[in-house]
């Protein structure tokens, strides 16, 4: 909500008074000390209140507006103790401030801790508007009072997730990079125009068969993020809490959603 002063009330109100009487006020909108009454022709009056108010008004809201981005860049500083220094540390804090990610009640966030498949299903869901392409299955092995049950089915309806022969889903489960990958890919709908792009992983031999395309779409979309090696993959390692942040946030750069962090970082 506006908040004008006194003074600027009275010149919103009296640009959309309809009296034949208006109050005069100078340029720098403050009412003289002898609060003079002039006669003077309704309509132009009325008008150029009508000027000076929206001004004012357009004044103020670009004043909230700062208020809001100085508001949304405090709430980046979002950051735990333990991820100070760490190589995922600008990605972790980014997707904190969005509530895409979360800490532990002793306020860590063990970005070395393995991920499972239900809490990338619920990392998903909150990271990206989820729309559905496909019917909802029951998992045999996700009940409906399982903590995750709606965000799997989210992920697995939009596309992002896909389960396992007989309706399993393996929530427990830890997820492998590749998988983490190939869920991004996959829910975005990236395609690779040239898969020799994975020759540039010291280790693409292991790169699963099944993941292959979804994993080079992902590599020429800028996803991929590898540390300490940035030539390799490790695809069927535990995908860490500090690699899915970098993958997600990358993949919300690809989506247009985040802008890019800078080099430095």
């Amino acid at each position: 909500m506006l908040i004008l002063k006194p003074a600027l009330y009275i010149l919103a109100a009296l640009a959309i008074s309809n009296l034949g009487q208006v109050a005069y006020a100078s340029p720098s909108v403050e009412l003289p000390d002898s609060h003079t009454i002039r006669d003077l022709n309704a309509r132009d009056n009325a008008t150029s209140f009508k000027v000076n108010a929206a001004h004012l008004l357009q004044q103020q809201a670009a004043q909230d507006s700062s208020t809001k981005i100085n508001s949304y860049n405090i709430a980046q500083a979002i950051t735990f103790p333990d991820i100070q220094n760490n190589w995922a540390q600008s990605f972790i804090e980014a997707l904190a401030a969005r509530n895409v990610i979360s800490g532990f009640p002793d306020g860590t966030f063990r970005p070395n801790a393995p991920v499972t498949r239900a809490q990338f299903a619920a990392m998903i869901s909150k990271a990206f508007p989820l729309t559905q392409q496909r019917e909802a299955i029951a998992f045999n092995d996700v009940p409906p009072f399982y903590w995750a049950s709606d965000a799997i089915q989210a992920a697995y309806r939009s596309g992002f997730l896909a389960g396992y022969p007989n309706n399993i889903f393996l929530p427990e489960q830890n997820i492998p990079r590749a998988q983490a990958l190939v869920s991004l890919a996959s829910g975005l709908n990236l395609t690779a125009s040239d898969i020799a792009i994975l020759d540039n992983f010291q280790d693409a031999a292991d790169i699963p068969d099944f993941a292959r395309n979804a994993i080079a779409a992902a590599t020429e979309n800028r996803i991929v993020v590898n540390y300490p090696n940035l030539a390799t993959l490790n695809p069927n390692q535990v995908a860490t809490r500090a690699d899915v942040a970098a993958f997600i946030y990358q993949a919300l750069v690809r989506n247009g959603t985040v802008p890019p962090l800078e080099p430095t970082d």
